[in-house]
C-alpha cells in the first residue's frame, strides 16, 4: 500500500494537480463536491436555462460526463399536530456526486451552459486507492449470460423486498423510523414510493441517502404515477432510480 501511494503521489504531480487537490478516498466510496457555481437562473431545473455538468478523465484516459445537481438545505422540525415542517434555509448550491470504480488518479472540472454561452472550470484531482473495506463491495450487475444479481467483486446479493409507501403525518422522518427498522437485517433491497409534491422527493431522497447506513440498505426510490397524463386512458407513470 506505500508504494501505492507513492505510485498516486507522483501521478498528481505529473497531471499538474497542486496540493490543495490531496483528497484520497478508495474504489466505491462516493465523493461528493460542492461546485462554485452561483445559482442564477429562474428555473434551474430548465436545462434550457442552465446545464451544469462534471468532467472526469480516469486511469487509463477514459472520460465521463456526470450531471450536477441543486441542493437546497431544509431544516425540520414538527407542528403542534405532531406533522412535519421542511422550511428552506436558503442555501441554494450545485453539487455532484460520483463514486470511482478504479483506483489511480481521477482529474475532474465543471461545465456550465447557458444562454450566454459555455464555461469550465479549472481542473482539479483526486486519487483513489483499491478497496480494502470487507463491508463495500461495489454496484449491483446482472453477470454475463446469468439470471442473478451480483455486487461488482463477484460476493452474491439475496434481496428480502420491502415496499414503502404513503408516510404519515411525520413526513420524512416516517421513512426514517421504518428503515432503521429494517437495516437491522443483514441487506434489504427498499422501494420507497411515495406521491411527492412541492419537492418532497428530493427530500425523501435525501433522508434515505444520508441518514440509513448505506452498507446495510440498497435503495430504489421510485415517483408514483401520481401525475397522470392528460388523456383520462393513459396509464400512470412510474419512475424509478
Amino acid at each position: 500500500m506505500r508504494y501505492t501511494r507513492l505510485l498516486l503521489v507522483l501521478s498528481l504531480a505529473l497531471l499538474g494537480c497542486g496540493p490543495g487537490d490531496d483528497v484520497t478516498l478508495s474504489v466505491w466510496e462516493r465523493l461528493e463536491r460542492t461546485l462554485p457555481i452561483a445559482v442564477e437562473a429562474a428555473n434551474p431545473f430548465d436545462p434550457n436555462e442552465v446545464a451544469v455538468d462534471v468532467e472526469l478523465i480516469g486511469p487509463g484516459g477514459r472520460r465521463k460526463t456526470v450531471p450536477a445537481f441543486l441542493y437546497e438545505g431544509f431544516t425540520r422540525s414538527q407542528s403542534s399536530s405532531g406533522s412535519e415542517v421542511l422550511a428552506a434555509d436558503g442555501s441554494r448550491e450545485w453539487r455532484f456526486r460520483f463514486t470511482p470504480t478504479r483506483p489511480g488518479v481521477w482529474r475532474w472540472r465543471w461545465l456550465r451552459v447557458t444562454a450566454g454561452g459555455e464555461e469550465a472550470g479549472e481542473w482539479e484531482c483526486f486519487r483513489v486507492l483499491p478497496n480494502l473495506d470487507p463491508e463495500r463491495h461495489g454496484f449491483l450487475r446482472i453477470p454475463d449470460g446469468a439470471k442473478h444479481l451480483e455486487f461488482e467483486d463477484g460476493t452474491p446479493f439475496f434481496a428480502v423486498g420491502e415496499n414503502l409507501s404513503w408516510a404519515d403525518r411525520r413526513g420524512t422522518g416516517a421513512y426514517e423510523d421504518w428503515i432503521a427498522k429494517l437495516v437491522v437485517q443483514p441487506e434489504v433491497f427498499g422501494t420507497v414510493t411515495h406521491a411527492f409534491s412541492n419537492g418532497e422527493f428530493q427530500k425523501a431522497a435525501d433522508t434515505v441517502q444520508i441518514r440509513v447506513n448505506p452498507r446495510h440498505l440498497v435503495k430504489r426510490l421510485c415517483v408514483d404515477g401520481a401525475f397522470q397524463a392528460s388523456a383520462p386512458e393513459a396509464p400512470s407513470e412510474y419512475l424509478c432510480s
